[in-house]
């Protein structure tokens, strides 16, 4: 009986640190994204009032988690940027790859982005490009403050019970080629 008892056990054990839905909790690469789309505004006014400034927003987020390189956030999105200067005004449209090391705040449940780059930019108008490639360093500047402040996802109870049991057992997070795992159990 004592044989039979602790074999259960066992098995049991076994069972539970194979379920993965026990031990951990994945977000996807669209729920960053949807994310993204519905709560990080990025507007931003970068330069000297009168003299040359950007107002810069950005739009069309998206993420690519651990593909490119490992344990990297690759976001890709679209910026309208409206040039102001002593000599006039101009519109481009940059088209932006972002990478980043994402870090998990265990204390608010949130995912922040550390490290932010800007890596690939394509300016439209070309003609706009040397103006803009100007702008580049304070707008990389700008970006990596923001990220570091505004999360790319919060783990929300009021989503799901997994959810809620993540936020209450975290223990760090692993970068995995499509998803962030948050492991539950060291």
């Amino acid at each position: 009986m004592k044989n039979i008892l602790l074999a259960s056990l066992f098995g049991f054990l076994f069972i539970l640190t194979g379920c993965d839905k026990l031990t951990e909790f994945t977000i996807s690469e669209s729920q960053i994204n949807s994310y993204l789309a519905s709560k990080v505004k990025y507007e931003n006014n970068i330069g000297v009032s009168g003299v040359a400034d950007a107002d810069i927003t950005l739009s069309n987020l998206t993420a690519e988690i651990g593909r490119s390189e490992p344990g990297i956030i690759t976001l890709n999105g679209e910026s309208n940027v409206k040039l102001n200067s002593f000599i006039g005004a101009a519109d481009a449209k940059i088209a932006l790859t972002l990478t980043a090391r994402p870090v998990f705040d265990v204390s608010s449940g949130s995912i922040y982005l550390k490290e932010l780059k800007i890596t690939k930019y394509t300016i439209t108008p070309q003609n706009m490009d040397t103006a803009i490639s100007a702008v580049i360093p304070y707008l990389n500047s700008s970006l990596e403050t923001f990220f570091e402040h505004q999360p790319v996802y919060v783990l929300n109870p009021e989503n799901s019970a997994a959810e809620a049991t993540a936020k209450k057992l975290a223990k760090g997070l692993e970068i995995k080629p499509g998803k962030l795992v948050i492991p539950m159990v060291d």
